[in-house]
């Protein structure tokens, strides 16, 4: 069965593993990602022209994502500690990954990323406590699982 109606951001898993073929890893706890690619622009102005010339650089991909504090999470100490070794590692992405739909919630992607930096908050009122990381590309993205793709 195919979902065509929109998935609910409820069912998105992050994971994450030291190499692409490895064992993944659930990073618990995370409630927002927001993905962007963006391409730098390189302008050249010439002597015979009205307009510049403009070119497209490389595309840049990078995830930000955020959820609450849960420091015993095995996902997040993986996490913590790629960002401290300064590691390249994979993380898999599941939009449907949590619903129960056994051919659509193994379709999604894998990125190798670097973590590029960590974010840690809490207020004197009350709530849970967050984190945060952000991921910067180290490679191309590859869909996962059969009919996967690319968001």
């Amino acid at each position: 069965m195919s979902i065509l109606t929109p998935i609910t951001g409820k069912w998105l898993r992050i994971s994450r593993s030291a190499t692409l073929g490895g064992t993944y890893t659930l990073v618990k706890g995370m409630n927002s990602l927001d993905k962007n690619s963006n391409r730098t622009t390189t302008t050249e102005d010439t002597f015979d022209t009205t307009n510049a010339y403009s070119e497209a650089g490389p595309r840049e991909k990078s995830y930000t994502i955020n959820g609450l504090m849960i420091p015993d999470d095995p996902g997040r100490i993986a996490v913590w500690a790629q960002e401290a070794a300064d590691a390249s590692e994979f993380f898999k992405f599941l939009p449907a990954g949590g619903s129960s739909d056994g051919t659509e919630n193994v379709k999604g992607w894998t990125h190798q990323v670097k973590v590029g930096s960590t974010r840690y908050g809490a207020q004197s009122g009350g709530g849970a406590q967050t984190c945060g990381f952000d991921l910067i590309s180290q490679g191309d993205e590859a869909t996962s699982g059969a009919g996967g793709y690319i968001l």
